[in-house]
């Protein structure tokens, strides 16, 4: 997670995949971004299992190759916030909806005191159903409610649901299902992995099969995991697990200290004593605004 002041974006962007339009030439994104405090959500392992108990004097955080004073924070002072992001194609029949209702509502059900969830709901077009929310039973109501089925905009979903995560006054996490490859979105590749860049939230998706798109490097950029699933049925089990893992991660925090506020900053994340350590891969700023 990343704390910005001044975030600001193309609204613009998102428009066409909401109203099902097509564009001939995917444009970039553009956003204002001033970076004051990052912050990282880093998950640890050895030998494929949690590793507990971890201090700030334990991490090594270095932001462009400098070393960086990193704090530990409690999980207690940044509650979660989800965004769930639910693939709703033609692809999908009334059966496999019903399994992904399920999924969604597991994890509002799972959600704990302090915790929200924002929903997104997407064909070849792109519903934001609900902004960051407490009310399970609101939100649940939400998550069956009918959509008109179409084309696949993965892309146009994945950056969508980063604005969404850019209001999370916690830790945005991002979980988004996909039945398929995108077939119709407004965004390529690289305006979603910049979006990415510059923005905060952490990306995890599950998907049916081998076709990932630009998810599996979405994820990685931002620290998250990538599950390939074979059926729909355990998607909210899936669900389940993404959420238990994520609560078990470090925020780490840092002031910016002996390098450029402005461009990209990449963050390299090590554990004394070693071990399989996942974090975001950078963070974008741009240079404070001059005043004249």
């Amino acid at each position: 997670m990343i704390a910005f002041r001044g975030v600001a974006w193309l609204a613009v962007l998102v428009v066409p995949a909401m109203l099902g339009v097509s564009a001939a030439t995917p444009q970039q994104p553009i956003f204002s971004a001033r970076v004051d405090t990052v912050r990282v959500d880093v998950d640890v392992r050895r030998g494929g299992r949690p590793v507990t108990s971890l201090g700030a004097g334990d991490f090594e955080v270095f932001d462009n190759g400098v070393a960086q004073k990193v704090d530990l924070m409690a999980a207690a002072a940044a509650p979660l916030d989800v965004v769930i992001v639910l693939d709703t194609s033609q692809s999908l029949d009334a059966k496999a909806r019903s399994h992904l209702n399920a999924a969604g509502a597991a994890v509002i059900d799972a959600l704990q005191p302090g915790e929200r969830a924002a929903l997104v709901a997407f064909s070849d077009r792109i519903a934001i159903r609900s902004l960051f929310s407490s009310d399970p039973t609101a939100l649940k109501a939400l998550v069956g409610a009918p959509m008109p089925a179409g084309d696949t905009a993965v892309n146009d979903a994945a950056h969508a649901a980063m604005l969404v995560g850019t209001a999370a006054s916690g830790r945005p996490i991002v979980i988004l299902f996909s039945d398929g490859a995108d077939t119709t979105s407004f965004l390529d590749d690289r305006a979603v992995l910049d979006t990415a860049r510059r923005t905060g939230s952490v990306v995890c998706a599950v998907t049916l099969g081998d076709r990932g798109g630009v998810l599996p490097a979405l994820t990685d950029l931002t620290g998250g995991v990538f599950v390939k699933e074979s059926s729909l049925a355990r998607v909210a089990t899936r669900f389940a697990e993404i959420l238990q893992s994520f609560r078990r991660r470090y925020l780490l925090s840092f002031t910016p200290a002996g390098v450029a506020r402005e461009g990209w900053h990449a963050l390299t994340v090590k554990v004394k004593g070693g071990g399989e350590v996942r974090a975001r891969s950078g963070y974008w700023s741009d240079a404070p605004a001059t005043t004249r």
